[in-house]
C-alpha cells in the first residue's frame, strides 16, 4: 500500500529533527517513501561486499542498485569503492544510494568511509555526485589521501571517466593533466580532486529515516 500525502506530511514532520540531511536527498528519501519502495542492503557474503537495491512494490527487478567493496590503497585505509551503480532518470535516485552507502559503512565499521572507483568507469553523473559531497562538509567529512600514497591509490585510467565539459571550472587549468592521466602532486592535494579523498558520513539520519524501508540481509 502506497504512503498517502498526508502520512507523507506527517512522516516528514516527525523527521524534521534530521537536519543536517541534504535536502536533495530528502526529496529523494521523500520519493521512496511516497511510492513505497523498498530497499535492501544485502552484505549476506560477506561486509566486504554489499549492495543496495531498490525495488518497486510487488516487483523483483530492482530500479536502482549500487554495488561496494571494502578495500584500502594504503595501509590503514579501510573504505568502501563504489563500483557499479545503476539509477536511470525515471526514477532518479541515485545520489540517495550514495548516502546509503555511505550510512552502511559507518553502520559496519564507524571508521569505514567510501571513496570514488578505482578501475571501473566514473561517468559524469557519478561524478558530480562527489564533488557535491565536496560542498556537504558540515554533514560529510573529507579526508586527503596523503601524497605519499598517490602512486598506490591512483585510480586506474580509466576509472577516470571525464573530460571537458564534465571538468568543473575550478580544475578546468588541470584537464591536460587529466586528460593525459599525469596526475601531478599539485593536482593530487587539490580540494577538488575527488579522487585523492575518502568521505565519511558519521551518522545515520538517512536510514534512520527509511527504516520502515529497509530490509538488511
Amino acid at each position: 500500500m502506497k504512503v498517502t500525502r498526508r502520512q507523507l506530511r506527517k512522516l516528514i514532520k516527525e523527521n524534521l529533527l534530521f537536519e543536517s540531511v541534504d535536502p536533495r536527498i530528502q526529496r529523494q528519501i521523500d520519493k521512496v517513501l511516497l511510492n513505497n519502495w523498498k530497499i535492501v542492503i544485502d552484505k549476506s557474503n560477506s561486509p566486504d561486499f554489499v549492495s543496495i537495491n531498490v525495488y518497486e512494490e510487488g516487483q523483483e527487478k530492482p530500479i536502482s542498485h549500487l554495488k561496494m567493496t571494502l578495500s584500502g590503497c594504503y595501509p590503514g585505509l579501510s573504505a568502501y569503492t563504489i563500483g557499479f551503480v545503476k539509477s536511470s532518470e525515471e526514477y532518479g535516485i541515485g545520489p540517495l544510494l550514495f548516502d546509503l552507502a555511505l550510512e552502511t559503512a559507518y553502520s559496519i565499521n564507524p571508521d569505514y568511509g567510501i571513496y570514488t572507483t578505482r578501475g571501473s568507469s566514473q561517468t559524469p553523473m557519478a561524478a558530480w555526485v562527489w564533488y557535491k559531497y565536496l560542498d556537504r562538509s558540515g554533514e560529510v567529512t573529507i579526508e586527503q589521501i596523503p601524497v605519499e600514497f598517490m602512486e598506490d591509490c591512483t585510480p586506474d585510467e580509466e576509472a577516470f571517466g571525464f573530460y571537458g565539459a564534465n571538468v568543473p571550472d575550478d580544475l578546468s587549468q588541470y584537464t591536460d593533466a587529466m586528460t593525459d592521466w599525469g596526475m601531478t602532486e599539485e593536482f593530487w592535494m587539490h580540494p577538488r580532486n575527488i579522487f585523492s579523498k575518502v568521505f565519511y558520513k558519521k551518522n545515520n539520519d538517512v536510514t534512520s529515516m527509511l527504516s520502515d524501508k529497509i530490509l538488511y540481509i
